[in-house]
């Protein structure tokens, strides 16, 4: 048998009795926060984009707006990974993480700002 040990660093505090992390109604106050103690830190990514990361312990589960998202078939094979693989995985999270919110203001202001925009929304259950 193989023995083997793993360490997993995280950086960030805790985010347990953060109430910006566990209460939705503040999401926006805990993205738009920029300062140091802040779970959320800015970035921007190679191609440009103003975004926002998680800084805690639990990563971007802790942190985010509840939207879930497949990559496209032309990206995944571009990345070099098994597109079918990909497919399965992404069903198995789709039965077992994945559930459909009722959409409230936020949510839908967001889905109609990315149509507008051009992004379609495929694959809707």
């Amino acid at each position: 048998m193989i023995e083997s040990r793993v360490l997993l660093l995280e950086r960030g505090g805790s985010p347990y009795g953060n109430q910006n992390i566990s209460n939705l109604a503040t999401f926006t106050n805990t993205i738009t926060d920029a300062s140091p103690t802040s779970p959320a830190q800015r970035f921007v990514s190679e191609d440009g984009v103003v975004n926002t990361r998680a800084r805690v312990f639990g990563g971007g589960t802790c942190l985010n707006g509840r939207f879930y998202t497949r990559a496209s078939p032309d990206d995944v094979q571009r990345s070099g990974w098994d597109l079918d693989l990909v497919n399965r995985s992404c069903e198995w999270v789709e039965k077992v993480m994945v559930f459909k919110p009722q959409m409230l203001q936020w949510q839908s202001a967001v889905r109609d700002g990315l149509l507008e925009v051009g992004v379609l929304l495929t694959g809707q259950r």
